[in-house]
């Protein structure tokens, strides 16, 4: 199946098996405009982004016992970033040193990506793919994260089932959503009032 975005940009869509959601994917391309505007469509990620970013620039060299103090503890470590919308999580990660390929299933968020990445000097490999053609190359990465990608998949259960083969035996996977509890729930209202203001 072919898909054109907004722009009459075409790719090509896998159909069977897949774990992109369709509708999800046209939002997304909609929307890539949006990443980078603090106050924009994504102010909610913005916001809890810094906090959660700060959290795994300060773990993941804990976790591959690298906390010493050089400026970059992940050099040599591989980082898969799956759906990483306009990457404002893998930008800061980044320079921690770790080498970082970055995917999404929307087109327009990958050149919104790449574009800034060249503006701040980063090497980071963007690319339009979805999880399935990573796992199919047989390439595996000491880190793999996604973050708020899983409720937006077509299949939940496939798409962590891929992720999981993405690792490399002992390494990590960081997958970050809501909690679905009501107390999460309530706490989630909160904040996006407090947000909103």
């Amino acid at each position: 199946m072919i898909y054109k975005d907004q722009k009459n940009v075409a790719f090509n869509k896998t159909t069977n098996g897949s774990t992109a959601a369709e509708t999800e994917v046209v939002r997304f391309n909609q929307l890539a405009e949006e990443w980078r505007k603090p106050r924009g469509a994504f102010k909610v990620v913005h916001a809890f982004n810094a906090t959660r970013v700060e959290k795994l620039v300060q773990e993941l060299p804990y976790i591959f016992s690298r906390q010493s103090v050089f400026n970059q503890p992940l050099t040599g470590l591989t980082l898969l970033d799956v759906g990483c919308g306009a990457g404002i999580a893998n930008e800061p990660i980044s320079k921690l040193g770790a080498k970082i390929t970055a995917i999404d299933a929307s087109e327009r968020n990958i050149l919104i990506a790449r574009q800034h990445a060249e503006k701040s000097g980063l090497a980071i490999n963007y690319q339009r793919k979805l999880p399935e053609d990573i796992a199919a190359s047989g390439e595996t990465f000491d880190v793999v994260i996604s973050l708020e990608v899983v409720e937006h998949v077509a299949n939940a259960d496939a798409f962590l089932k891929i992720l999981s083969s993405l690792i490399k035996p002992g390494s990590a996977i960081v997958i970050g959503t809501i909690n679905r509890t009501p107390i999460s729930f309530i706490k989630a209202i909160d904040f996006l009032k407090q947000v909103a203001n």
